[in-house]
């Protein structure tokens, strides 16, 4: 048994297993609490090393965005070019995002990474075709209340109202 996790908590007296209250409650005293240790650091200010920790966590912050929220890995193209604009498209992304969440917070709203593209996502435009007329309509989805905070938050607004839809066509790349 390792000396990791609950174990540290155990005594083995006679091959019989024991909690230790001695050591919970010197373990219970640092509930709570969050320490930085930093070598070679005697000169400096403790709180420029809490700011530094802090910009680290933002960094690793960004980093788990990118790999989980953003999915940025893995990557399943074989070219450079390829590889390259997957990685620019996924850096745009997170740029996007950092900014809804920049300007969301300015508006005393947090939102995570994941639950901001989650309302994003469920965001959806239905296309109709009436074969009979030769029409084609947009029948938007209902937006949640976080995809309707978001829109509000940039200045933009949902409209959940079907409306008339013309395709056009894609010019071809000469």
């Amino acid at each position: 048994m390792s000396n990791r996790g609950a174990a540290r908590f155990l005594d083995f007296p006679d091959g019989k297993v024991r909690l230790n209250e001695a050591k919970v409650a010197e373990a219970a005293r640092w509930d709570g609490l969050r320490g930085i240790v930093a070598w070679g650091c005697d000169e400096a200010d403790p709180r420029d090393l809490v700011v530094q920790y802090r910009r680290l966590s933002e960094i690793e912050a960004c980093f788990r965005a990118n790999k989980h929220d953003l999915r940025i890995r893995p990557v399943f193209h074989r070219k450079e070019r390829r590889v390259r604009a997957h990685i620019a498209i996924c850096y745009m992304a997170f740029c996007c995002l950092q900014h809804v969440r920049h300007r969301l917070a300015a508006h005393g709203d947090r939102m995570s990474p994941d639950r901001i593209r989650r309302a994003l996502n469920d965001l959806q435009i239905g296309i109709l075709h009436d074969a009979r007329r030769s029409r084609t309509f947009g029948l938007p989805s209902a937006a949640s209340s976080d995809a309707r905070k978001i829109y509000r938050t940039l200045g933009l607004k949902w409209n959940p109202a079907p409306f008339a839809y013309e395709r056009r066509e894609r010019k071809k790349p000469s």
